[in-house]
């Protein structure tokens, strides 16, 4: 099994992602769906913090 290079396989990827916005190549996408962040006040957060 050949060793894992994080540059070959970064660089490999964005080779892909260059072709495949140019329409050469094509590839599988996943869209991810996230949940909307909960968006604490300042006081909030002070509050959280004492309790902790």
């Amino acid at each position: 099994m050949k060793d894992f290079n994080l540059f070959e396989s970064l660089d490999k990827g964005l080779d892909e992602a260059i072709l495949h916005a140019e329409g050469k190549r094509d590839v599988r996408i996943r869209r991810i769906k996230f949940k909307e962040r909960t968006h604490y006040s300042a006081e909030e957060i002070k509050s959280m913090r004492k309790k902790l």
